[in-house]
């Protein structure tokens, strides 16, 4: 899973006029209902989750306070730390690298990574990462006994994630 800037950003509700900020208990309670229901989803076939952290603000925007991101990377952890089926990519520091390598952001509109960079971050760095997370991932569902075989394949005992 990669998130993008509205997780970042206030948002408001259906039947509500207030605007929540990330961090604050109604965001929170509304994205672990949401995320639940990703959990509930992915269940039945046993897949792992993997979700990226956010990467910090380049400087050149200003679509969300550095509060706003960390809260939000708050919140990832808090997925991670709940779920026995959840793994944190750490896409934040894959960003910062290939900026520090650039010498420059490699985000111009402050977001989106420049086409031409691209494979900087997500072509073997990303691959990288995630073949080393999987076994990990694997590993830590299973002793849990959150991930188990069945006749088809795996599922999640949702009860033994958490």
């Amino acid at each position: 899973i990669v998130s993008s800037v509205p997780e970042e950003i206030p948002q408001r509700y259906p039947g509500e006029q207030t605007w929540h900020s990330a961090g604050d208990e109604r965001y929170k309670e509304v994205h672990r209902a949401g995320f639940d229901q990703i959990m509930e989803m992915v269940a039945r076939t046993g897949t792992l989750v993997m979700i990226a952290d956010a990467p910090p603000s380049d400087g050149s925007t200003e679509w969300a306070s550095a509060d706003d991101i960390r809260a939000w990377n708050d919140q990832i952890i808090e997925w991670d730390q709940r779920w026995a089926a959840v793994s944190t990519i750490d896409y934040s520091a894959l960003i910062v690298e290939a900026e520090r390598k650039a010498g420059h952001t490699i985000r111009p509109d402050g977001v989106h990574i420049d086409p031409p960079l691209i494979q900087t971050v997500i072509g073997e760095p990303l691959a990288a990462q995630l073949l080393a997370r999987i076994p990990l991932a694997q590993e830590a569902a299973q002793d849990s006994g959150c991930r188990v075989r069945t006749i088809g394949g795996h599922e999640l005992v949702l009860e033994r994630c958490h």
